[in-house]
């Protein structure tokens, strides 16, 4: 279900109390379950709460979708609790407000997510309505339709903002002819041609076995999980029939693109490729991005924002998905500004290259990234989906708590080295939405300082 949301006030307040206090600051326990046909979740037992979350993951996205109804996986998610077996969309919602089940799923690029919150008194109905709506979704026309509204609703609202556009345009002109180019939620032409009959090919097709990746947190032992795991996901097809989707190098190079726009402010939008995850250097990477751009003090936001006042906020990262690595940063300023703020950027990327960080930017990097992990464990839902997530990465179990040796192996001479690697100042792509001046509409100029 895309916008409603029917559970009670009273029911969904204890059911979040709950989740709040599940997860009391113990140290990770993850178990390996494996269910009698060969599924494998990851669990984490707390027995403190009458409360049970999970999350799961599948091999299926938007980069999924036919060329010609872009925004299928994402209309798919948001269809797959509108009606199951011989549950109506509004019976279906029903049954899930009086028992206090919170479910619902969402696509993502190379992602497909359903996520499963109940009392532990009502983890059989969760189960199996979980079940039902991977097994036996309805799509009924209706419940469709009303869907879709919703979903090109949003499609014109984002078109409307800059910062939305300017992203897209960039990803556009970076992946011509690749999946990542195309808009996740669709356009209103792709949107408006799919069908009930396309939402059962994809999910038959792409809801499989096939690299399923479950995280669990709560309520529930071992034992009993791995009879879930065969009820709920044991007749899915154990291989996924969508098409590969190929690995691509993003085109950066190193030009500056203007998409005329009559607004206040030049929305910029810039990157190259980046480190994959799972490369060796990526932690290096992580360190290295987040002294350029991870907070307050970090170099962006001190030359652009603190030291001359030309933007509000500034921020880049690493961005790895599962065909193509890039980083990708964003910022706003005045059209005056504009060529300024480009040559900013350009002059910390060819700094930290050149020079790589401070014996103390190293410090104060490390000390966040490893101090900042366990804030991402708020609640049982996110504890899961930190663990499916893990699980998908092809992380082992007892990630967690190498995660911080993995930080602290590396050196200054790593990062230099890693920081030539990362920072390629003349692949800097940069997409600006807006009326900058000196830079014209529709240029594709190189900066001035190459």
């Amino acid at each position: 279900m895309l916008i409603a949301c029917r559970t009670t006030i009273l029911r969904t307040a204890l059911v979040v109390g709950l989740l709040l206090t599940a997860w009391p600051g113990h140290a990770f326990d993850i178990q390996k379950v494996t269910s009698p046909s060969g599924i494998t979740a990851w669990l984490i037992e707390d027995h403190s709460n009458p409360v049970i979350a999970m999350e799961m993951i599948f091999d299926a996205g938007a980069a999924n979708d036919p060329t010609d109804k872009e925004g299928l996986a994402n209309l798919l998610a948001s269809t797959l609790d509108e009606g199951a077996g011989e549950l109506s969309s509004t019976d279906f919602q029903s049954a899930l407000s009086e028992k206090s089940i919170s479910l619902y799923f969402r696509a993502g690029t190379d992602r497909f997510r359903g996520i499963v919150s109940t009392l532990t008194a009502n983890s059989d109905t969760a189960f199996e309505m979980l079940r039902l709506a991977l097994h036996q979704p309805r799509f009924e026309a209706a419940a469709v339709d009303r869907i879709r509204a919703q979903i090109m609703a949003k499609i014109r609202s984002d078109t409307q903002q800059p910062q939305s556009r300017a992203w897209r345009l960039w990803l556009q002109e970076l992946f011509p002819s690749h999946p990542y180019g195309r808009p996740r939620d669709g356009t209103l032409e792709s949107v408006a041609r799919i069908d009930s009959d396309d939402l059962r090919r994809f999910a038959k097709a792409g809801l499989s076995r096939q690299g399923l990746s479950i995280g669990v947190v709560g309520d529930i032992s071992a034992e009993r999980l791995a009879r879930v795991l065969d009820q709920v996901f044991a007749d899915l097809p154990a291989q996924s029939s969508l098409p590969p989707v190929a690995d691509q190098q993003p085109i950066s190079d190193g030009q500056i693109r203007v998409i005329g726009q009559d607004i206040p402010q030049s929305v910029i939008v810039f990157g190259h490729a980046g480190i994959a995850w799972g490369d060796p250097d990526y932690f290096g990477a992580a360190l290295l991005m987040q002294i350029v751009s991870g907070g307050f003090q970090s170099r962006l936001v001190q030359e652009v924002r603190v030291k001359r006042g030309l933007a509000y906020g500034i921020s880049a990262s690493l961005f790895p998905r599962d065909h193509s690595a890039m980083v990708i940063g964003s910022t706003a300023t005045r059209n005056a500004k504009a060529r300024e703020t480009v040559e900013i950027i350009r002059a910390q990327w060819r700094k930290m290259a050149e020079q790589g960080p401070t014996a103390s930017e190293i410090t104060d990097a490390k000390s966040y990234l490893i101090g900042a992990f366990p804030l991402r464990f708020t609640d049982s839902p996110a504890i899961a989906r930190s663990l499916a997530g893990f699980q998908h990465l092809g992380l082992g179990p007892d990630y967690p708590n190498q995660r911080a040796a993995m930080i602290n192996r590396f050196t200054a001479d790593d990062l230099k080295r890693i920081a030539r690697r990362l920072f390629q100042e003349e692949n800097l792509t940069f997409t600006i939405l807006g009326r900058p001046q000196d830079i014209p509409a529709g240029s594709r100029a190189k900066s001035a300082t190459q």
